[in-house]
């Protein structure tokens, strides 16, 4: 008798027992899932222009043992920081930072400085942040508008009220709000992922906010841990005995806020926004399936990939 032959095909057709499985799918019918945790640092804002309020620092977003779906990419967008002006602005407002964002979550960028004298300038629309702009002679500081999302708490400070006339008030930091004209300090938190990474600043600080302009006997504000940038001194020292009119711009990588700018002449500028960061962190030797722009690292019974500029990642 002839035997016939039937392909695999027709005989799997059917058969829940040679059920073809999907990426990301198990025999169960659920998607296969690996754990993460996930750290999000947005862009720092940029400092204002003319005796001005620092920028504040990109917001903290930190989420543990979040399940993420096996044979997905998932996108990591890496916040810029906020873009410095020239002393001649229009408003003299610093620019606000990108949000660094993964999956569904989102931590914020910092708020833009706010502009200085002589005139009354109008409160910029761009100072709330991740963290808060320093306010100036004539506009308050700014609050954070950082959440708790994504399975994720969220962490961001408010900036700080002008000193004087002639001094900027400090940008919020991810931990500490702007103290006077000084910004304030960012997170350590997580310094052993900042030392596993080369990453962060101040041994492994994120987020520190920008210090505020001074102009005539004013000392400008320093800028907080986390690679916050200087204030800007006109005719004056800051703490630091550094003297320039313009603000300092903030370490790449750490949200840190820029530092404002003093006198609001042609040729002084405001210091530029950090950009953020993002680092995903897996128990035990992980290697992903696919990494665009992702460095990985393997320490301390963990495997990290750090996210320097915008990149993906399949788990």
């Amino acid at each position: 008798m002839a035997i016939s032959k039937t392909s695999n095909s027709s005989i799997n057709q059917g058969n829940p027992k040679y059920k073809t499985l999907s990426a990301g799918s198990s025999s169960s019918g659920a998607a296969s899932t690996q754990t993460v945790d996930v750290l999000l640092v947005g862009g720092g804002g940029a400092g204002g222009i003319n005796n001005a309020g620092g920028g504040g620092a990109g917001g903290i977003l930190y989420a543990e043992s979040k399940s993420l779906i096996k044979g997905r990419p998932y996108q990591m967008v890496v916040g810029t920081g906020g873009v410095k002006f020239e002393g001649t602005n229009t408003n003299n407002w610093g620019g606000r930072g990108e949000p660094t964002t993964f999956a569904d979550m989102i931590a914020y960028g910092g708020g833009g400085g706010e502009g200085g004298n002589p005139v009354s300038y109008p409160s910029n629309p761009f100072g709330a942040g991740g963290s808060g702009a320093g306010g100036s002679r004539t506009v308050n500081a700014k609050s954070s508008i950082q959440t708790n999302n994504g399975g994720g708490i969220g962490y961001g400070t408010s900036g700080a009220n002008p000193v004087a006339n002639n001094i900027g008030g400090g940008g919020g930091g991810a931990g500490q709000s702007g103290q006077s004209q000084n910004g304030g300090n960012g997170l350590n938190t997580w310094a052993s992922w900042a030392s596993a990474t080369s990453s962060g600043a101040n041994g492994g600080y994120f987020g520190g906010g920008g210090g505020g302009g001074a102009e005539a006997s004013g000392t400008a504000g320093t800028g907080g841990l986390g690679g916050g940038g200087r204030g800007g001194a006109f005719s004056a020292t800051n703490a630091s005995g550094w003297v320039s009119t313009n603000g300092e711009d903030a370490a790449a990588n750490t949200g840190g806020g820029g530092g404002a700018e003093s006198s609001g002449r042609t040729g002084g500028y405001s210091g530029s926004g950090g950009s953020g960061i993002g680092i995903i962190r897996i128990l035990g030797s992980f290697t992903a399936v696919s990494v665009t722009n992702g460095i990985r690292y393997e320490t301390g019974g963990y495997t990290y990939y750090k996210f320097n500029s915008t990149g993906s990642i399949t788990f």
